[in-house]
């Protein structure tokens, strides 16, 4: 596969967080089961004890915020706010659907959500060793940045978590710009933080969100994963100019880079995946 000729050495890394560095999900499985615990405390508080009746308003929450109760899974992402929008846009989902319940439901939705905890304990790198990874990149003298729809509290949970956070230079967050991705605005604004242009920063991500941040923003490269819930085909349909199986690869496709003087030309098998993935089970 072979990308567009670059214009300018590409010198940043732009991760997104959730499907590419590390497995969230476990994480929106905590935040649910929190959520609904103090939907349930506020419904008593308020004399609503009927079960029937607690069970049918859990459903409308559910629902609005895409949980299969049944199955116990997320919903498919078209159908899913909690794994694809912003955190705001989870809580308005949430503070609409119990207005008609609970007095004020906006500013307690908001509360309980910024007193839930560490949400992200249990959640893993999608690739072990991850921080050798960034370690190796960073020594090929990249600068390391994460753009994420997710907040700041839960961003600075994760990196921390996974050890990562002496190796990010820039992140920004859901909670921190006007639109959030595909708009080219959070793009825009690590550009300005690190003071490098669109057309030197590499765009790595699992959905339509990041490729389309990319192609708006007129990164140099765009490169999709496959550690989410997108297929190849459909990453590189919506714009990707590559696709590998998980970030394992970037040091070598990106070594590469430079040796080939910007001629990508990257016909990567399982059997020459790096040693940062090399024991992934992704």
């Amino acid at each position: 596969m072979v990308s567009p000729t670059l214009s300018k050495p590409l010198s940043m890394i732009v991760f997104d967080k959730d499907g590419t560095l590390g497995d969230c999900t476990q994480s929106l499985h905590v935040w649910i089961g929190r959520m609904a615990d103090c939907i349930v405390a506020e419904l008593i508080h308020n004399k609503i004890r009927d079960q029937s009746k607690i069970e049918k308003i859990l459903s409308l929450f559910y629902s609005a915020v895409g949980w299969d109760s049944e199955n116990n899974k997320l919903m498919d992402s078209s159908e899913c706010i909690v794994s694809s929008g912003t955190w705001q846009q989870v809580i308005d989902v949430t503070s609409n659907c119990l207005d008609i319940f609970i007095p004020n439901a906006s500013e307690k939705v908001s509360y309980w959500h910024e007193h839930l905890g560490d949400i992200h304990a249990k959640d893993k790198p999608l690739v072990p060793n991850l921080d050798s990874l960034m370690q190796s990149l960073k020594d090929q003298g990249y600068i390391i940045a994460v753009c994420t729809s997710d907040d700041r509290k839960a961003t600075t949970y994760c990196i921390k978590n996974w050890n990562i956070a002496h190796l990010v230079d820039y992140s920004i967050c859901g909670d921190e710009v006007k639109e959030a991705k595909p708009s080219s605005s959070p793009l825009l604004q690590l550009c300005s933080m690190a003071n490098v242009s669109e057309e030197e920063c590499i765009i790595v991500g699992d959905t339509s969100a990041d490729v389309g941040m990319g192609i708006n923003g007129n990164a140099g490269l765009i490169i999709g994963v496959l550690t989410g819930s997108s297929t190849a085909d459909y990453l590189l349909d919506e714009g990707a100019d590559l696709v590998i199986s998980n970030i394992g690869y970037l040091p070598r496709i990106l070594g590469a880079q430079v040796r080939r003087d910007s001629d990508l030309t990257i016909n990567t098998t399982e059997s020459d995946i790096s040693d940062y993935s090399s024991s992934s089970n992704v």
